[in-house]
């Protein structure tokens, strides 16, 4: 996904710690992030506000909530992607949103594992390379390193209570995060 990435695990509470810390310092907006049968995106003003934020429906890193996080003065541009078939679908991505970063953002899914996270941005514009290295300091600040992952406190207890830690519930368990 990026040029620029910080991969973690995390529970809704361990990332909205880092978020709540961000909302606080810079005035952002958050913009669902994927394909769409209407032109008119989703927008919230705070993390908190996202319906089902931390918690992994699918169980896949690829398959669950995906958001673009932008500077909140900044318009969320829709770009018309023509199907083969007919019709007309909308896709909000960096491509025409050079100063958001992109969030997979993971969680709890089930009660059995904690689906991996990443921040990232594949653009070159400052404001993104900006704001990507003031959400990965906090989740630095705040996550604990484990091998090539940042990790919440609660991703943590989860992990030590034998949960499993990993970016697809269907993959085997050797890829699982493990002390």
């Amino acid at each position: 996904m990026s040029k620029y990435s910080c991969e973690f695990f995390a529970t809704r509470t361990d990332l909205l710690k880092v978020l709540d810390s961000i909302e606080a310092e810079q005035s952002i907006k958050y913009s669902e992030y994927g394909m769409f049968d209407s032109a008119t995106g989703q927008n919230f003003n705070s993390a908190r506000d996202i319906k089902d934020f931390g918690i992994s429906i699918h169980g896949e890193q690829n398959h669950d909530l995906i958001l673009l996080i932008l500077p909140a003065d900044v318009d969320v541009k829709i770009r018309d992607v023509p199907q083969r078939h007919s019709g007309i679908k909308y896709f909000v991505d960096q491509e025409l949103n050079k100063k958001s970063i992109v969030v997979k953002v993971g969680g709890e899914h089930k009660g059995s594992a904690i689906i991996a996270g990443q921040i990232g941005t594949v653009s070159d514009d400052s404001d993104s390379i900006s704001l990507f290295k003031l959400i990965s300091k906090e989740v630095h600040k705040h996550f604990k390193k484990i091998k090539t992952y940042y990790v919440g406190e609660n991703a943590e207890k989860a992990l030590d209570d034998g949960l499993r830690l990993t970016a697809s519930i269907r993959s085997p368990m050797d890829y699982d995060l493990k002390r």
